[in-house]
């Protein structure tokens, strides 16, 4: 039978780390029907001549859980090449929601999962799934454990409750969820016992699934906050992933050699573990996360009324002139000046690109009271962009065997990063390309085979017969980010085709409209 498409002369990297040899790729009906095959009659040839035919990529860590659906939105991934999203990270999810609690976990998290104009939120992964059996891209969705919190009423649950919540788990998981997440800065990852991590772990683990985890710390306390995790994995058997790992604050630069060690050590002790990194020395997140967890405890509305309060600012301003015990307090580690506005209302320009202190100084006023009323008057919707990390240690963390590549692409109200564009096509062009430290094969490997091995994505990762089709032919000698700091949504180039499920969406810089991506069930 003669095949839909196909692509000949390329240089074909099929996602083990194998070098890649040149010949020619069949796609029919969806999947891949022949790899280095010769060239034989087809429905529609492409000539790949001086370019690299991959796996499509996937990238491990998103937050587009609201928004697969959106076209727009999702031409960020894939015009880097990014065909499938591992969505649902940092404890933020879009499923399991309950009530006025789901609402709530939804407002909060809006500055990371934007303001979910495509979803009020699920009441189980059956129900994302259903609603977006075909989007943009494909999506493997963990359960977030912040939305999984919502279906109880307490905010330390009781032994009951904990089992309401791992029953509820147990369902997610069973209905195809790709794992299970938790995000230790946030609330309510940031005040829960661990008896309510080991109950959920052990979910997790007899499902065969994985834990990623934003860890508690990631500045002078982070191998004490990794070792938390290594000590949960020791108890319950789970697979901890340790999302967007990183050395956040000047004091701890160079402490990756430690940490990468510990990861070394612990997996060689028999631990399942992996990690994921962005290439960028700045991070983002909601402005929330400068506030010590309390505040945020009892939702959003008590939050701006605590911000409205001279006597509660006060109190603030004293607890974060200190190191808070169980939580990062990145205005300490940081430094004012190293945390930036992000533009997110309409009113919002004059205060986008500087930093607190600088808004703070302007004003006449101190950086606490600066922080709460911005965040009032963008009612809990604003980012802030983190500069904190050192670029020797993104450079080691990127370049060990274990780590993937995730975006942390942010989809709030202007939430704006330079990552959600470029992390695919500066990481390639960076690593692989300029400094030469990975070879095309490994990095290819890094972002495709290795990482569905890891998340479990079945039939998807390799360029092998019968596996799904999609692919990405791109120029190594072109491929680059465009996006910056001044222009952050600027899309990537090199990437010449992408195939989504034998669908061809990106033609030669032409983008199709088509629903080709799959909610996949792990």
């Amino acid at each position: 039978m003669i095949p839909e498409y196909q692509i000949r002369n390329a240089v074909i990297v099929d996602g083990s780390g194998s070098p890649g040899k040149k010949g020619c790729l069949d796609l029919n009906n969806g999947i891949i029907e022949a790899v280095g095959c010769r060239e034989h009659p087809a429905q529609h040839v492409i000539d790949a001549e001086g370019m690299i035919a991959a796996p499509g990529f996937i990238d491990v860590h998103t937050h587009a859980d609201a928004y697969v659906g959106d076209f727009e939105c999702m031409k960020s991934f894939l015009s880097q090449g990014v065909t499938t999203c591992v969505t649902g990270n940092c404890g933020f999810s879009v499923f399991p929601l309950k009530g006025r609690a789901g609402k709530e976990h939804l407002r909060y998290g809006a500055p990371v999962l934007g303001e979910a104009r495509h979803s009020a939120g699920y009441k189980s992964f059956q129900e994302f799934a259903r609603q977006n059996r075909s989007a943009f891209v494909n999506v493997a969705a963990l359960t977030g454990h912040g939305a999984l919190r919502t279906n109880v009423e307490s905010r330390f649950p009781n032994p009951w409750e904990i089992e309401q919540m791992a029953r509820k788990l147990e369902e997610q998981l069973e209905e195809g969820a790709a794992g299970l997440s938790l995000g230790l800065i946030y609330y309510p990852g940031s005040v829960t016992k661990r008896e309510e991590f080991v109950k959920l772990s052990r979910i997790v683990q007899k499902h065969g699934k994985v834990l990623a985890v934003h860890l508690r710390d990631e500045g002078l306390r982070i191998c004490d906050s990794m070792e938390e995790m290594l000590s949960l994995a020791q108890e319950t058997g789970v697979h901890i992933h340790f999302s967007h790992h990183k050395l956040m604050g000047v004091k701890s630069w160079g402490w990756s050699e430690k940490t990468l060690e510990l990861f070394r050590q612990a997996k060689k002790g028999g631990l399942e573990l992996s990690l994921d990194a962005y290439p960028y020395t700045s991070g983002a997140s909601t402005a929330a996360v400068l506030l010590p967890p309390w505040v945020c405890a009892d939702g959003m509305e008590k939050t701006m009324e605590r911000l409205k309060s001279r006597r509660i600012l006060e109190k603030i301003k004293k607890e974060l002139r200190q190191d808070i015990e169980g939580w990062e307090n990145l205005s300490r580690s940081c430094g004012w000046a190293n945390l930036v506005a992000v533009k997110a209302g309409p009113d919002g320009r004059e205060i986008s690109g500087k930093s607190i202190k600088e808004l703070a100084g302007a004003d006449g006023c101190g950086e606490v009271e600066k922080l709460a009323e911005l965040i009032v008057r963008e009612k809990g919707k604003l980012c802030v962009a983190i500069h904190g990390m050192s670029q020797e240690d993104v450079d080691r963390i990127i370049q060990f065997p274990d780590t993937l590549i995730g975006s942390d692409g942010l989809f709030g109200p202007g939430a704006a990063h330079p990552r959600r564009y470029g992390a695919f096509a500066k990481f390639l062009r960076r690593y692989a390309a300029e400094k030469k430290v990975l070879t095309l094969e490994e990095a290819v490997h890094k972002i495709t085979g290795l990482a569905a091995e890891t998340f479990g994505i079945r039939e998807r990762g390799f360029l092998r017969p019968g596996y799904a089709a999609d692919v990405v032919i791109f120029d190594q000698k072109k491929i680059s980010d465009r996006s910056d700091y001044q222009r952050p949504e600027a899309l990537a180039e090199g990437v010449k085709y992408v195939f989504l499920n034998g669908q061809i969406v990106l033609d030669n810089g032409t983008f199709f409209c088509k629903r080709a991506g799959r909610t996949l069930h792990i």
